[in-house]
Formats: C-alpha cells, structure tokens, sequence
C-alpha cells in the first residue's frame, strides 16, 4: 500500500507535511497504518559512515521509484552517521559488528516484499530500483545480485571489477556468488533460511544466496550496474586484498564456509583509524564523478548520468 503524498519518502515512519492537531503518538499510529505495507525495504548496515552515506542516501532519493523505506542498521557509530540517517527520514534499527548482523536486524523490522541490502559507500545510477524489480519479476528470480563500476579513476580498479562481473556471471547457475554490496531477496525467502549465517566471518553474502536458491531462482541481473566505492583496496593493499579473495574462494570450495578469523579480514577499519590519507583519496573519487560537494544532489545527478558514457 503506497503512502500518500503528504508523507516524506524515505521514512517508515513518515514525517507528516504541515501542522497537525493529533498528538505524537495519535501520528505515529496513523503513519504506521498507513505505511505498514511497502514493495521494497532497503537494508544498509552503518558504522561511522558520515563520509559516503549521504551519497548513497541522495541516490536512492533520485530515483523514479519511491514504494520503498531505508533502514539503517547502526553498529555504534560515533560520527554523524545517526544524524545523516534521521536527516534523510531512514529508519534506524540496531547493527553488529558483523554485517550480517545488521542486515537480519534490518530484515526483521522490513516491511517490504523485497529486501535490497546495500552497503554505504555505494551509490545508485538512475532509475536502478525500478529496473531491477523489474527485472526480478520478469525473470521469476526470488534472490538476485548486480555488477559493478569502481569509483575510481585507475585502469587498474576497472580491470579488477570487469574480472569479478565476469566470474559472477559465468558462475552464478553453477556456484552462486553476490557481493554484499548489493543483494535483493524477496523477504519470505529471507525469512525461511533465516537470513545471514552470523556465524560465518566472511563470505555471509555468498552463502546467503547459495541457500537462498534452494527456494527461488538466483540471477546476477543485467540492468543497470552499482557504482561501489575502492576504499578496502585503498586500505588493505590492491594485491593484497586479490590474494585474500582467492585464498578465500579456495577455503570455501575445499573446506567449506569461513567461521573463524583464519583471513583476519577487518570491517570498519578504514572509518575508526584515522587513516586520513584513504578517506583522502576516497573522497576524491566520489567529487570526481559527484562534483565538490557530497551532499549536492544536483552534482549526484551528474554521476547518474555518465553511467552510459562510462560504463565506465
């Protein structure tokens, strides 16, 4: 059920346009009632990302599809991350400090057919809900993922990420992979494996759809790409972050899901270490392609725009 206009998109609790003489809780009720239903919940986990989140959030608020609500599954953030989120009218529900965790939190208080788990330092390209429902629906897919643009200017990202859009591609009938980045999942397939496997400390996302499809068809979708932001490998090392991946697709194909911390693989490490250099270069490449300023949705929809001449 599509909440009238007078409410803000964005919100699950909808922020009511002008005065009113009902109480607080009188509003809280209504809005509930009326905005119980929705065709979409996007899920994004949050640890002090004050930084990219307005990006992601300024996306979502320039598409043409608006039946949806954001939820922010916050794991303790200690910057603005909690301001941004309530500026922009997003639910906020208790994170983890793993991502699964936050996204079954996030699933448990969705109210949508679908749920779109995204990361927060990725952004939309234009009209990419309403195509990938779309496409889900055309295609009778009950779990599905996308591929990726780097937002970056090195040769070298661009090649890495073609790579990996490949593989997905060529593997997804076969040995299903879906980066966490960008995962879509109709919520009663969700809910009857239980979401995320919290146990597992990498790679949640891939086991996620690989049990998924045992009740719906998984697909990588063909419609638009995710712009995802090259922070970790800005972080971690280019070639260190490919070694640890390969490493990883062996574990899991040779011994099975990864439940201990063997890879030492961090989240979150690139926001709490004071690593300014990174958050340097990271913020660059969102003003190359966003304009000088983040919070600019006008220079956003220059970034929305250049997908076809970029592809990038």
């Amino acid at each position: 059920m599509k909440c009238p206009a007078r409410y803000q998109f964005c919100s699950g609790f909808r922020k009511q346009a002008g005065k009113s003489t009902v109480t607080p809780v009188q509003r809280q009720i209504e809005e509930h009632e009326q905005c119980e239903e929705r065709r979409l919940s996007i899920i994004v986990p949050t640890l002090d990302e004050e930084r990219l989140l307005p990006a992601l959030l300024s996306s979502i608020e320039l598409q043409g599809f608006h039946d949806y609500e954001v939820i922010v599954a916050d794991a303790g953030s200690e910057d603005g991350t909690l301001e941004i989120a309530k500026k922009h009218g997003c639910r906020i529900v208790v994170g983890g400090r793993l991502p699964g965790i936050g996204r079954n939190n996030g699933a448990k208080a969705a109210r949508g057919k679908y749920l779109l788990f995204l990361d927060a330092d990725v952004v939309l390209p234009g009209d990419f809900l309403r195509t990938v429902i779309d496409e889900v629906e055309n295609r009778n897919l009950g779990v599905a993922s996308c591929q990726m643009i780097p937002l970056s200017s090195r040769k070298f990202d661009s090649v890495f990420c073609d790579v990996l859009n490949g593989y997905f591609l060529l593997s997804q009938h076969i040995y299903p992979h879906a980066p966490g980045f960008c995962i879509l999942a109709r919520k009663d397939i969700n809910d009857a494996i239980n979401g995320f496997d919290e146990r597992i400390r990498l790679a949640e996302d891939h086991d996620y759809v690989n049990r998924a499809r045992k009740y719906g068809a998984f697909g990588i979708l063909r419609g638009p790409k995710v712009f995802v932001s090259v922070r970790r490998a800005e972080t971690d090392g280019r070639l260190n972050i490919i070694a640890k991946y390969l490493l990883c697709e062996l574990y899991r194909i040779a011994i099975g899901e990864i439940r201990t911390d063997v890879f030492n693989y961090k989240f979150a490490h690139y926001n709490r270490n004071g690593q300014n250099k990174v958050h340097n270069r990271t913020d660059s490449a969102f003003h190359l392609f966003c304009g000088k300023e983040l919070m600019n949705k006008a220079n956003l929809v220059n970034l929305l725009e250049i997908r076809r001449g970029r592809e990038l």
